[in-house]
Parts: C-alpha cells; sequence; structure tokens
C-alpha cells in the first residue's frame, strides 16, 4: 500500500482517479490548488505524486522545480491536458518521472502508476540510501561519509533513513517527530512503532543533534532547515560544530538527555579499518583516550586507543604513538599487556588495539586502601618485575613505570595478574631512530617516579625503570611517593638532591625492616651505578625477605 499525493483542479475527475487508488488499496491524498500541492509535498512524505500542469495559485511545473531543487526523489507523474512534444520535453526535463495527457485511459494511469511504484519500491529497498556525501548502509543499519564508518543507534538510523528517502521536506519538530514515528499507520514497523511509544521531541531533538555530530557536524545535510538546540539555524552557523555537553536544548530533562549518553562522544559507534566498532569510553590521559571496542567480524571485545584528534598533526606525538605500539608489539608475557593490531583509518586517525583488561589501577587500590600490607604488596611486586624484566630482555625500556600503569586483574581462581600497561614513553634500546624522540636535555616522565638522570635529562637506561620500580614498592608499603614536592619542579629537585627516606614497618620484624629498607635504599640510589644492575637482581633480594 502506497500513500500518494493527487494534486488536480478538476474535482470530478480527481474523484476518479482517487476511487481507482483506493481500491488498490492506496492511501490517497487530494488537494486543488497549487499552493496545496506544494505545501503538502514539502511536509510529508509520499510515495507517489500526481500533478496536473495548470492548477490555480501555482502551476505543477513550478511545484515540480521547487521539489527537486530541494532534493525530493519521490516519483512524478504529470497528469495535464498540454500535449505538445515541447511541452512534454519541458515536464520530463524538470523532473517528472512519467507523462500522460488527457483526455487518458484509467486502465494506462493504473498501469503507469504500477510501474512508478514497482521503480520506487525497488530503489527504497536497496541496500544502500544517498544522502549528499553519506552513504547509509540498509542492511547493517551504518553511515559512511568520506570513508568514515559509524553505527547508528535505532533512532539515529530511522531519523536518517527518512532523512534520506525524503530530503526536500522541510519539517520543524514536533512534526518531524510525527512523521518520523508515526503512531497511527497500518504500515508502521514494528520497530517504528516501538520507537514511537517512547519518543518525545526532547529525545528526537537529541538523537538529531548526536547524528549531527557522527556524520554532519556542520549541519548542511541532515535537516539543515531544523533550527539547533542553541536556537539558530545550521545553515547561520555554518561554522559551529555541536561538541557533547557544549549545546544542550533548553527542553530537554537531564532523563531524556542521558538516554542518549552513550553517544555524548563523537567517536562512539565509529568503525575503525571496517574491524573495530568503538562502544563505550573507558578513559584518557595526556596523549589520548581508550574505548571498549568490538571487532565486527569475531565479536571478541578489546580495547583501542586513540590520539586526541587535535595531536594528530603533531608529528612527533604520532611518532611516540607508533613507538608505544612497536614497543609492545614485541612483547609477550602475562605482566604484560598484549597488543593486537595498530594501524590508521580512512581519515589518517592511528589506532592502537590492546587486550581489555577488566580490573583497577595499583594507583587506585593504593588511594582506596592508603597502603598495603608487605604481605598484600609482594606478590603484585613480584609480578611487576616479571613484566618489566621481560620488556628489559626484549630491548625496551619503558620509562613511566607507576602505579596508574599497573592493572591488577582479578583471575577466576581468585588470584591476580598485574599487568604492566602504557608504553607511550617506551624505547628500545636497539633502535637508533628513537633517539630523535628524546633527545638529551629532554625531561620526560612522571615526575614522582622520574630517576635523578630522568630528571636532569641526561641519557637513560633500564636502571632508571629499577629507580622508579623502587618508588612504587614505598608508595605500595606508605600510601605515598618517596619524593613529593609542592609541584613537579619541587619534586624533581628532591630526586636530584635528597636522600632517599628510610622506611620501616611496624608489623613485620626488624631484620626484615632492615633488608627491606637497604633494598629501597639501593633501587634509590642517585648514581645508576650504584643501584640493582638489572631487574632479576631486584627480585631476587625481594623475594629473599621471604626466605
Amino acid at each position: 500500500m502506497a500513500k500518494v499525493l493527487l494534486v488536480e483542479d478538476n474535482q470530478d475527475l480527481a474523484g476518479l482517479v482517487r476511487s481507482m487508488l483506493e481500491f488498490e488499496d492506496h492511501t490517497v491524498h487530494v488537494v486543488y490548488t497549487g499552493t496545496e500541492g506544494r505545501d503538502n509535498i514539502l511536509k510529508h512524505p509520499y510515495d507517489l505524486i500526481i500533478l496536473d500542469w495548470d492548477l490555480p495559485g501555482l502551476s505543477g511545473i513550478e511545484i515540480l522545480k521547487e521539489f527537486r531543487a530541494q532534493g525530493g526523489t519521490t516519483p512524478v507523474l504529470i497528469l495535464t491536458g498540454r500535449q505538445s512534444s515541447d511541452e512534454k520535453e519541458t515536464g520530463l526535463d524538470e523532473g517528472a518521472d512519467d507523462y500522460l495527457t488527457k483526455p487518458f485511459d484509467m486502465k494506462e494511469l493504473n498501469a503507469r502508476i504500477r510501474a512508478q511504484l514497482r521503480r520506487y519500491t525497488k530503489v527504497q529497498s536497496m541496500n544502500s540510501l544517498l544522502l549528499g556525501d553519506i552513504v547509509l548502509d540498509t542492511t547493517k543499519q551504518r553511515a559512511t561519509k568520506s570513508g568514515r564508518t559509524v553505527v547508528l543507534t535505532p533512532r539515529e538510523y530511522q531519523l536518517l533513513e527518512f532523512c534520506a528517502k525524503y530530503p526536500h521536506l522541510a519539517l520543524e519538530f514536533p512534526d518531524l517527530v510525527k512523521q518520523v514515528w508515526p503512531t497511527d499507520s497500518e504500515t508502521t514497523s514494528e520497530a517504528l512503532a516501538d520507537a514511537a511509544e517512547e519518543m518525545t521531541d526532547a529525545i528526537a531533538r537529541t538523537t538529531l543533534r548526536r547524528l549531527r555530530k557522527k556524520l554532519d557536524p556542520e549541519g548542511q545535510i541532515i535537516f539543515p532547515h531544523i533550527v539547533s538546540v542553541s536556537g539558530t539555524t545550521a545553515a547561520e552557523k555554518q561554522d559551529q560544530t555541536i561538541q557533547s555537553g557544549q549545546i544542550k536544548s533548553a527542553t530537554t530533562s537531564d532523563s531524556e538527555e542521558s538516554d542518549c549518553d552513550d553517544d555524548a562522544d563523537p567517536f562512539i559507534g565509529t568503525i575503525f579499518d571496517q574491524k573495530y566498532e568503538l562502544v563505550e569510553l573507558l578513559g584518557g590521559g595526556g596523549t589520548g583516550l581508550v574505548y571498549r571496542a568490538k571487532h565486527c567480524t569475531l565479536g571478541n571485545t578489546v580495547a583501542v586507543k586513540l590520539l586526541y584528534p587535535h595531536l594528530n598533526f603533531r608529528s612527533e606525538i604520532v611518532r611516540r604513538f607508533s613507538q608505544e605500539a612497536r614497543s609492545s608489539g614485541i612483547l609477550s608475557h602475562k605482566n604484560v599487556i598484549e597488543i593486537h593490531d595498530f594501524g590508521q583509518n580512512d581519515m589518517g586517525q592511528p589506532y592502537l588495539v590492546m587486550e581489555l583488561l577488566i580490573g583497577t589501577s595499583l594507583g587506585e587500590m593504593i588511594k582506596k586502601a592508603g597502603k598495603l600490607r608487605l604481605s598484600q604488596a609482594a606478590d603484585l611486586f613480584v609480578q611487576t618485575c616479571n613484566g618489566l624484566a621481560h620488556a628489559h630482555e626484549k630491548g625496551v625500556l619503558h620509562r613511566d613505570v607507576k602505579p596508574s600503569n599497573l592493572m591488577i586483574v582479578a583471575e577466576s581462581d581468585g588470584s591476580v595478574t598485574v599487568k604492566l600497561v602504557d608504553f607511550g614513553m617506551a624505547k628500545p634500546t636497539t633502535d637508533q631512530s628513537v633517539e630523535s624522540l628524546t633527545r638529551t636535555g629532554e625531561v620526560f616522565g612522571s615526575p614522582p617516579y622520574m630517576s635523578p638522570e630522568q630528571c636532569r635529562g641526561l641519557k637513560v637506561d633500564h636502571r632508571s625503570d629499577i629507580y622508579a620500580l623502587g618508588c612504587v614498592l614505598y608508595e605500595m608499603l606508605t600510601g605515598k611517593p618517596p619524593f613529593l614536592g609542592a609541584d613537579a619542579l619541587q619534586t624533581i629537585m628532591l630526586h636530584i638532591n635528597a636522600e632517599p627516606p628510610h622506611l620501616k614497618l611496624s608489623d613485620i620484624p626488624d631484620e626484615q625492616n632492615i633488608l627491606l629498607d637497604r633494598i629501597l635504599q639501593k633501587c634509590l640510589e642517585k648514581d645508576k651505578e650504584q643501584r640493582f644492575q638489572t631487574v632479576d637482581e631486584l627480585r631476587i633480594s625481594f623475594e629473599a625477605l621471604f626466605q
């Protein structure tokens, strides 16, 4: 059953055509003037338009020109008494799909209508629809623009599909809501009916806002006439990108807004390299964000790390990101995060795919507990040593060992596994190309855990990681790093000049306290030649505390 608009000023003829169409189970809307025809064409979606040429108020050709100029794709059949070849040519050139002259045979008209509806139905049932430079995949409910593919929520898909089918409609809220999510139509699909039951004007506005954020940030393609939630038209704000939290409808309640929170981030729903769909933002750091993602083919869940978009043009940052992938990729140890993939999407956005770790960081554990007992800290510290020793064996320096880069993952047997993460500062000791990224004189790292040579901008080696391990062990047992000034500069100066504090725990024997303090003092030696020379040497000395 199709929705047909008939614009015909001859009411008797209009009645006959209407009766024929209704007999064929079509829904028919009849108007008798050009002005009424234009208003209905631009405000309501139809599957077929039957349009007389000579109409009071506005001619059929004028209506047709405006309809096509605004992107209307609905088939139009011109029904007119104008019979010259030039007039037929004009009608077809202006966008008519068919042309039938009066008087006509009703059987022929019915046959032409069936032909147009067959073609239109076939086009609408194709696997893809085009809207400007947006390609809508109707089978997977995805959209692609400039090579960037995003997954759409059901509401987003329904709204975008309607816009792609009827780009000429200049509907405002709440009329748009009624047309996209009708509640009284026998032809309404089950998905649309379910959405209509809970749809509100505010939710629809939020759906449009985040749909534009994903595919049309300038608001020039998806209902460009719609007034944005800031109260200005998209055309008036061509340079304004709709960003999460900055523009919010005054009529949208917190509950309605939270209904769309899962898409507050423009990367949510994005598919990278046609493989990884970003599902949820997990967190972020100084240079990038980490998302929960799903492999589109295998269905397994992973973590995807992205650089902040504004850093994609900073070559040094991109090189560091690539270095993190290479450094992590050569490691394979149960106490080091596993790297699955690395690449760039079609827009040049680099990404790193890692195993998804469900747990908490050592930093969060210390913050919650205040400090750990030696018996609690022992297993965590030994596992950390094992992971770092493996990295050193493979020629990789971490250079940013700290509690927040140690993830604690609970296992099914009740044990926990430590995972060393974030190799963004890592440096292969055998790769001379990395020297340009960290020249002598450059200070890098996290101040509370930086070795004196790092603080001075001198060349570092694996013994800087051992110094950081000593800082981490001290913090595990006391709740704070051994050197912590009022600011980063003062902390750096303490690492360079201050003697490391001594440690004495109240819940262990004196002999064990003395040995533990010696281990810490050796880790925190200013001269790296006086420290433990390997992580294994440190681990063996630490394990001897419990023998």
